[in-house]
C-alpha cells in the first residue's frame, strides 16, 4: 500500500484509534458467514453454511454446477436426530473427493467442501 492510498482511505482529521475501529468494523462484517436453515430439498446458492434437519424426511442439498463454482465454498450441517440423511449432491456425473454424493446420517456431522472449478473437494468433515 502506497502512501497515497492510505491517505486516501483516512482521513487526516481521523484518529488513529477512529480508523482501526473502521477498519477492524469493516474486516469483521466483511468475515461474517451467511447461514440458511433448511428442511427439504434445497440447491445451495451464496450461502456459506447450510444446516439441514431432516426429522420430517430425507432430503439432498444439491451443489451448483462446477464450472461456475469455483473458490466457492459451502459447510453442509446436519442438526436433527433422526435417523433421516441430508445428502449431499454434486450437478449432475460432478464429484465431491470422487463420489457423486456424500450423505451426513448423524446428527451434528457436517462436510466442508470447496470448488476448484471442475470438482468438489471435502476440506473437512466428522
Amino acid at each position: 500500500m502506497t502512501d497515497t492510498t492510505f491517505a486516501t482511505t483516512i482521513a487526516a482529521s481521523d484518529k488513529l484509534s477512529d480508523s482501526r475501529t473502521t477498519i477492524n468494523n469493516n474486516f469483521a462484517a466483511s468475515r461474517k458467514l451467511s447461514t440458511v436453515a433448511k428442511t427439504a430439498a434445497y440447491t445451495a446458492a451464496d450461502d456459506d453454511v447450510i444446516l439441514g434437519d431432516a426429522s420430517g424426511g430425507a432430503f439432498s442439498v444439491n451443489l451448483p454446477a462446477a464450472a461456475s463454482s469455483a473458490g466457492q465454498v459451502y459447510t453442509i450441517k446436519k442438526t436433527d436426530s433422526g435417523g433421516n440423511a441430508v445428502t449431499v449432491d454434486a450437478n449432475a456425473s460432478e464429484t465431491i473427493d470422487g463420489a457423486t454424493t456424500k450423505a451426513l446420517a448423524s446428527q451434528y456431522k457436517y462436510v466442508t467442501i470447496v470448488c476448484d472449478g471442475a470438482t468438489w473437494w471435502i476440506i473437512a468433515d466428522n
